[in-house]
């Protein structure tokens, strides 16, 4: 349940709301703190926020213990806090509609019962230029005096479409490296009844972030129907994404970084055994084991998935082109994220293909690099999911161009 203060009085002098989560899907719990501690740990594009433990003391005694305080969850303050302009940006809540089936005499005019109900979900696809036919199962969190569906309706029309249009135009209507390392963390938890853990029309918040207009994955709810089998891959929509070579390696990347970095025994024993000093009734130990089963379950099918660890080389390039511009090509294991060329500060465009298939497939780059008249040294930095250096690769191309011509930008 959740709990407004007054503008006068705000909680941390920070919040006007938090929320307190007492479930762990159907039981009481609060193994979802691992994974927001996962999700904080991990770092790189995945959105995170941040939650505390506490006690809830209600007038009924079976309703008091603990639970879990979500403080900005992903409203204004956190916006903000993130994104330039963000509470700027909209949220939307992807749900299913739940609907009692009997009422307290039997009058359908009477008074709803909760128990039992029906429950219907929508696929992201387009229904429409009428914001109505969106609004009950992607539920407004914020700005509703605008009423604003524009944004959430340009994202839903394109992610309903498949092929070579689908592929051509999903970058423009999302963050595709934030998407997959989103993807990543609601995989790597292994809970389902949500978007990324098993395909379910529900549980994800969406953000058209006001920058340039592209919506973000805000993963949500995992908390409950944990399976430490749960496929690398069962979201339909990331199998769409994932189909371009480039960000299958980039998703199976986002994964592995996940595991290696925070969703492993190594790192989160020390949460599980400070969770289950202050709450020994729950199984905090069990919850370590199961994360230990889940990391390598999804290792071994990233293995099945791309071939073991290769070196970053560059395969090709001319010496001397008669060009300021040349084309260098390489290859690159699922532990590269970026590729850099020494001297400039954002990372290469790169395009990507793939040899092979399962445990024998190999990915590899090509870039259009600029340069001077002349011989250019030019030295190529790998950088992992982390920013940090994996290894150089230095080559000298020769340019026979008498002066470098203006490019447009």
């Amino acid at each position: 349940f959740n709990v407004r203060f007054p503008a006068d009085h705000l909680f941390g002098g920070v919040h006007e709301t938090v929320a307190l989560d007492r479930s762990e899907g159907v039981t009481p719990g609060q193994r979802e703190m691992l994974i927001n501690i996962t999700m904080n740990r991990a770092g790189a594009c995945r959105v995170s926020k941040y939650t505390d433990l506490v006690r809830v003391i209600a007038p009924a005694i079976q309703h008091t213990g603990p639970a879990e305080l979500q403080l900005a969850r992903f409203d204004s303050v956190f916006l903000d806090d993130q994104f330039d302009n963000g509470s700027d940006g909209e949220v939307y809540e992807y749900e299913y509609v739940y609907y009692p089936l009997t009422t307290r005499s039997g009058d359908p005019q009477d008074y709803k019962l909760p128990q039992p109900d029906g429950v219907t979900g929508k696929s992201i696809r387009d229904y429409g230029d009428d914001k109505e036919n969106y609004r009950w199962q992607f539920l407004k969190k914020n700005n509703r005096n605008r009423d604003e569906y524009q944004g959430l309706m340009d994202f839903a029309k394109t992610c309903g479409t498949t092929g070579a249009y689908f592929n051509d135009h999903v970058s423009n209507i999302i963050d595709v490296d934030q998407w997959l390392g989103a993807f990543a963390i609601a995989v790597a938890c292994g809970a389902g009844d949500s978007y990324g853990g098993d395909n379910a029309q529900h549980n994800i918040q969406l953000y058209v972030r006001p920058s340039d207009g592209r919506t973000l994955y805000l993963p949500h709810d995992l908390d409950a129907f944990y399976s430490a089998t749960r496929p690398l891959v069962a979201n339909s929509d990331l199998a769409k994404i994932i189909a371009s070579p480039g960000y299958e390696r980039l998703y199976c990347g986002h994964v592995r970084d996940v595991l290696n970095i925070s969703y492993n025994t190594a790192y989160m024993k020390h949460w599980t055994d400070q969770l289950g000093q202050l709450l020994p009734s729950q199984a905090f130990g069990s919850h370590l084991s199961f994360i230990g089963q889940r990391n390598g379950f999804l290792a071994n099918e990233i293995a099945k998935r791309v071939a073991p660890a290769y070196p970053f080389t560059i395969t090709g390039y001319d010496s001397t082109v008669p060009d300021a511009y040349a084309t260098v090509t390489g290859r690159a294991w699922i532990d590269v994220k970026d590729v850099y060329l020494r001297g400039f500060q954002r990372p290469l465009e790169l395009s990507w293909t793939s040899t092979g298939s399962g445990s024998s497939k190999v990915f590899y780059w090509s870039a259009t690099v600029p340069l001077e008249p002349g011989e250019n040294t030019l030295v190529f930095e790998a950088r992992d999911f982390q920013g940090r250096l994996i290894t150089t690769e230095t080559i000298a191309i020769t340019s026979t161009v008498a002066e470098r011509p203006l490019r447009d930008h």
